[in-house]
């Protein structure tokens, strides 16, 4: 799953550990401090001339950052966003990224019944078939 490729490469990187502040799909609603990285849609798969799988797939995840202070989520959200882009050609668990791209800059979202506030990006990704 690429949400789970993507929070094990952050966590690679230094910037949590998966399980306890970096996670994929869903954050626990126990825990105020945390990284989630989901999937979402992105663009339609190209296909090489009569090739019955894709050569090239485009998913896109979000990275929210969640905390109880709005700097830290921010500077969670900053680290995350500092790893992806610009990620090229490196594979994960079996799958090549040929590439990675922030769609914007992390940017405030939300805060919840908790105080806890929620900053958000998301990004682009390039993936070999």
């Amino acid at each position: 799953m690429i949400s789970a490729d993507i929070a094990a490469y952050l966590t690679s990187q230094g910037l949590g550990t998966l399980g306890v502040d970096y996670f994929d799909v869903a954050l626990p609603a126990n825990i105020d401090n945390a990284v989630m990285v989901r999937d979402y849609p992105g663009s339609p798969p190209f296909f090489d001339h009569d090739q019955p799988t894709p050569a090239l797939i485009y998913p896109r995840v979000q990275i929210v950052a969640r905390n109880l202070d709005v700097v830290a989520a921010y500077t969670a959200s900053q680290a995350a966003f500092s790893a992806i882009h610009g990620i090229k050609d490196i594979v994960i668990d079996g799958t090549t990224y040929l590439r990675a791209e922030a769609l914007q800059a992390p940017f405030w979202l939300q805060q919840d019944s908790s105080d806890r506030h929620y900053v958000v990006f998301n990004a682009h990704l390039i993936v070999a078939g």
